[in-house]
């Protein structure tokens, strides 16, 4: 299949270190379903994608993929954090859940329709 830029409007749920100064990180969109990206240089200091990716950021973001197994991350136009999330942290834990049991009922680029509307609510 070929590569392609796309843009994906969703939500950073999971986030791990990978390499020296990468990141891996999960997306979770309406129409896509769920996306492992890779973010190159994003543990640099002067990274401009390391608040992007923040667990709980939502935004939209220019994607590099073949619709299969890891896209990159090519840059985001808007994104916001849920700020709520990070200074509760009972709130944070159940956000975490529901997102992790989402994470292991679909299968990566498989569209998750309302579970996208209900996780977002939630």
């Amino acid at each position: 299949m070929v590569r392609e830029l796309k843009e994906v409007q969703g939500i950073i749920f999971k986030r791990q270190k990978y390499k020296e100064a990468d990141l891996l990180a999960k997306i979770m969109t309406k129409q896509d379903g769920i996306i492992t990206l890779i973010v190159k240089g994003a543990l640099r200091p002067k990274s401009r994608l390391s608040a992007a990716t923040l667990n709980f950021s939502m935004g939209t973001y220019v994607i590099y993929t073949s619709g299969h197994g890891l896209s990159n991350l090519r840059t985001y136009k808007e994104v916001k954090q849920f700020d709520g999330l990070y200074q509760d942290l009972t709130k944070n834990a159940y956000a975490s859940f529901i997102f992790d049991l989402i994470d292991h009922a679909f299968v990566e680029y498989q569209p998750i329709g309302k579970y996208y509307d209900l996780a977002l609510f939630a």
